[in-house]
């Protein structure tokens, strides 16, 4: 399985924390060894943050038995800091390793990476700890991995922290509130609530050479987000029409608005688009329009295209109308149909496992009700995507509504959740692709501004 990050490590003897466990998405443990004519083993321990915006790694040499031992600290960041008031971005791609430097009197002297692969389908975690190299004698040196551990705030295991942490830390203590931390669920859903069904239209260009393989992941994120949901809930399984493949055409989509959706007054309607996108220059709607084809040319390209602003007319005039609405499209929104922009792919710590709480359950789906209309690009924009990831915009809002729906949730609300996932794709896009811009053309840093329109009301 190709490596997906590398994680540089220098540590230093030291004691300060950056990690909060109460943000941690996941947790990696691991042991190797140094081999050589004086073998030596080491543990680590790496809290990774759930915003991805720090990484705490941990690393003591393993002596069983012994709490008194030198531990090497060091923070692994990837994502925005401010500098002198410019906002710099520190991802760490796989050809561009960040090193972190420690005291210079720092003895002994340790440098490490950590190389993380993709997890297995299915699991909670989408990486695991796969290698670890150690600096020995300025030459990369792969260790031996004896072993390796995942872990998220749910099945972590306090005896192994507390060799790493001691019980008296801010750390640990922070650790075991957040674990025993009761949800606040004001009430549980009621029989009729547990009725409401969840609909989806998912249209994906999944045959397109370009963005084909990043639209089908797209498409399994936003299929296993909601399942996941409608199962922590005990609600009805969703009923999805998908709408990619050689079924993707404007027929195909017209008929799923017109006769598959079919909505209870109470139920939740999702639709959900991925692929190419355009605007016309007489376009007012701040949405694109949305290539339902896979055999579009220049002729036919208007007769085989949804404008966003007809979906929503389309919902809104329907009969069956659902009481929350969800229109995403995540798609360029350009004046020309261009190609989504590919970028590169970052560290998948969002996963889309937690565990729904239903206090904020019913605060995001219970109680508003209108329509939620959601874009990756601003007028003039293209979109990003990655085939490992999906598109930027998509992944990052998935995880921010992921992460509101945890009982670890505070004050949630889809503002936040919409703000703060377009803050983080812009940032992501800006730092991890290039664009072409000019005549000729010069590679800049692409721009991606997502937006949103909420048209919700929460009765008093």
């Amino acid at each position: 399985m190709r490596p997906l990050l590398l994680l540089l490590f220098s540590g230093f003897v030291t004691c300060f924390s950056v990690s909060n466990p109460l943000h941690a998405q996941n947790f990696f443990y691991c042991k190797f060894e140094i081999t050589g004519s004086a073998p030596k083993t080491y543990e680590a321990f790496i809290t990774v943050q759930e915003d991805t915006t720090a990484h705490e790694v941990r690393v003591q040499p393993f002596i069983p038995g012994q709490s008194e031992k030198p531990r090497f600290e060091g923070t692994l960041f990837d994502s925005a800091f401010s500098d002198n008031g410019f906002e710099k971005l520190l991802f760490m791609p796989e050809d561009s390793l960040i090193e972190i430097t420690g005291l210079p009197d720092a003895e002994p002297s340790f440098m490490s990476k950590f190389e993380f692969s993709e997890s297995p389908e299915g699991t909670f975690s989408s990486h695991y700890l796969s290698k670890v190299y150690c600096l020995v004698e300025n030459n990369w040196v792969e260790a031996k991995l004896i072993e390796a551990k995942t872990f998220n705030l749910f099945d972590i295991d306090l005896g192994l922290v507390r060799t790493f942490y001691f019980s008296g830390s801010r750390y640990f203590k922070t650790l075991v509130e957040n674990m025993q931390e009761e949800s606040i669920a004001t009430r549980s859903l009621s029989s009729q609530e547990l009725k409401t069904r969840i609909w989806m239209i998912i249209a994906v260009d999944t045959l397109d050479p370009s963005v084909g393989k990043a639209s089908k992941q797209d498409m399994l994120n936003m299929t296993e987000m909601f399942k996941n949901i409608a199962a922590d809930m005990d609600l009805p399984d969703p009923k999805i029409r998908y709408i990619m493949g050689k079924n993707f055409n404007k027929k195909a989509l017209t008929q799923a608005l017109t006769q598959f959706l079919k909505p209870d007054p109470d139920d939740i309607v999702i639709f959900y688009f991925s692929g190419h996108g355009y605007r016309l220059p007489i376009d007012k709607n701040d949405y694109p329009r949305m290539i339902v084809s896979n055999k579009w040319t220049e002729a036919t390209l208007y007769d085989e295209s949804f404008a966003v602003a007809d979906i929503r007319k389309m919902l809104e005039n329907k009969r069956e109308k659902a009481r929350l609405t969800f229109i995403i499209n995540d798609c360029c929104n350009t004046i020309f149909p261009l190609p989504r922009v590919k970028g590169r792919s970052y560290m998948g710590t969002r996963s889309l496992g937690s565990v729904v709480a239903t206090h904020n359950f019913i605060k995001l789906f219970m109680e508003p009700k209108g329509i939620i209309q959601l874009g990756s690009s601003s007028i003039g924009e293209k979109s990003v995507g990655n085939p490992t990831i999906g598109g930027y915009y998509t992944s990052e809002w998935l995880f921010y509504l992921n992460q509101s729906l945890s009982r670890f949730g505070k004050g949630v609300s889809w503002e936040n959740i919409c703000r703060r996932a377009g803050t983080q794709a812009s940032k992501k896009v800006y730092a991890w692709t290039r664009c072409d811009e000019g005549t000729p053309p010069v590679k800049v840093r692409c721009k991606q501004t997502p937006t949103f329109t909420l048209d919700i009301k929460i009765p008093d």
